[in-house]
């Protein structure tokens, strides 16, 4: 607060003290996460525009649409992302659910998936294969779950172990969750 009484922004001394750290990008993020939540608004917004990704700039420009208030500018920038743009529409995906826009999260997690080259990251499948129960899909959550073991297996070499075995313990509960759904 003492920062902006004495006639400089919040964002002027912030980009000053990002450059001193490894990893910048990730402070900006959070910095931009803290100013939105008090409501600094043009500071975060200088600070989004200092952005060196161009996803997560449009990423937080939604953010800061939506701290503003306009929930369907935030949806409309985030939908906009380009879908070949992996971490992008990942995080879309995850912006898209918390604002209940779930067929447009599913959309953005299969993006994001089928965007990736070999190995490729897990997160989108997971995200998408427990939205997909959310929503009663029980058929396409198992099939998420099933490609979510080939892609362990294939792309990562796991075949065993924890994080298959809880792949597989979510794919027999589904598989017995459709059973019960069926005539």
């Amino acid at each position: 607060q003492d920062m902006l009484e004495n006639n400089s922004s919040l964002a002027e001394n912030i980009v000053i003290i990002i450059p001193q750290y490894e990893n910048g990008e990730m402070q900006r993020q959070m910095l931009i996460e803290a100013m939105l939540s008090m409501g600094y608004f043009s500071d975060a917004k200088e600070l989004i525009s200092r952005m060196e990704t161009p996803c997560m700039r449009e990423i937080f420009r939604g953010e800061l649409a939506l701290a503003a208030g306009e929930r369907e500018t935030a949806a409309a920038i985030w939908r906009a992302i380009p879908t070949d743009d992996s971490k992008g529409q990942y995080e879309a995906g995850e912006r898209l659910k918390a604002l209940g826009e779930y067929e447009s999260a599913v959309i953005c997690y299969r993006n994001a998936f089928a965007a990736q080259e070999n190995p490729r990251d897990l997160s989108a499948l997971y995200s998408l294969a427990f939205l997909l129960l959310k929503l009663e899909q029980y058929g396409e959550a198992a099939e998420t779950w099933r490609q979510i073991l080939t892609v362990l297996e294939k792309d990562h070499g796991i075949s065993e172990g924890e994080t298959v075995e809880w792949a597989r313990r979510e794919l027999r509960a589904l598989e017995g969750k459709q059973t019960e759904e069926e005539p």
